[in-house]
Order: C-alpha cells, then sequence, then structure tokens
C-alpha cells in the first residue's frame, strides 16, 4: 500500500485495519507527514480529524512543525 492508502485506511470500518494503518504509519515516522498533514488540510477528507491527529502524535516531535504550520495556515490571516 502507498503512505495515502495506509492514511485513508484510518477511516476503515473495521477497527482492526484501523489499528494496523496507525501502527503502520507511526512505524513510518517522518515519511508519512506529508500524506498525513495533506489529509488534515482536506476538508473533504474521509479521514477524521481525531484519527489524522492520533496518527501524527504517535509519530511524535517530528510532526510538530508541519502539523502547527498546517494548523496557522487554516487561520485567516495568519500567514
Amino acid at each position: 500500500m502507498t503512505v495515502r492508502q495506509w492514511v485513508l485506511a484510518l477511516s476503515a470500518g473495521e477497527e482492526a485495519e484501523r489499528h494496523a494503518a496507525g501502527v503502520h504509519l507511526a512505524a513510518l515516522g517522518s515519511a508519512a507527514l506529508p500524506a498525513l498533514v495533506d489529509e488534515l488540510r482536506d476538508d473533504a477528507s474521509p479521514v477524521t480529524e481525531s484519527a489524522l491527529l492520533s496518527a501524527l502524535r504517535s509519530i511524535g516531535a517530528p510532526a510538530f512543525d508541519p502539523v502547527f504550520d498546517a494548523l496557522r495556515g487554516a487561520v485567516p490571516g495568519s500567514h
């Protein structure tokens, strides 16, 4: 599966599949950040913000700046 497919699997109907996606994304670490942040920015994403933020949290400190930038960009007048 591609990184984006793993990200989309966070919205799967089966809990085991969602869990496996989260574990896999955490193992990918920084390599998963672009796809996770892109999905976080996508208002039409089928993946909940909660699931995306959980996956990002599991990556840890490397996710802070990309998430901060994404959130800052979402606030009108913040750039």
